[in-house]
């Protein structure tokens, strides 16, 4: 079983989490154009999520199922608040500079990301076709949402 290699169903869950993170974070951050203005970087954080959701379906939901588990160890954990600091630090840069809207910068990382997860759940339910057109909608009225 797999448990020979693993001495619990959590350091399981771990490992699984760490390397779908770490797979995650360097799919979407790869090349990143750090210098591009942010509604450019915006964008190519939302294709790139969505390359990979699309290709790595199961591990993006396995993901968002335990990104917040309280067995989660401090490796994981770790990784999580390295994740967190880096989108805090583009939307607080974007609310200085009134970019986004003055809202709580938690609010802002939450909006596209609860959005997303949710177009997915419909896709891979079969109530949406998950096209390039509603990829691209999608990304759009999310920026909206959250502009000034």
């Amino acid at each position: 079983t797999v448990y020979r290699y693993y001495p619990s169903k959590e350091a399981l869950v771990n490992a699984l989490f760490r390397y779908w993170n770490q797979k995650h974070d360097d799919w979407i951050f790869h090349d990143y154009p750090w210098e591009d203005a942010p509604r450019e970087q915006f964008s190519r954080y939302w294709r790139r999520n969505a390359d990979f959701a699309i290709q790595f379906t199961d591990a993006y939901f396995f993901l968002e199922a335990h990104w917040h588990e309280a067995y989660l160890d401090a490796e994981s954990l770790e990784q999580v608040r390295h994740q967190m600091e880096r989108g805090h630090a583009f939307f607080e840069d974007c609310r200085k500079r009134q970019i986004t809207k003055d809202i709580p910068v938690e609010m802002a990382m939450a909006m596209p990301c609860g959005f997303f997860t949710k177009l997915l759940k419909f896709w891979r339910q079969g109530q949406l076709a998950l096209t390039e057109e509603l990829i691209v909608q999608a990304e759009q009225c999310c920026w909206e949402a959250i502009r000034r």
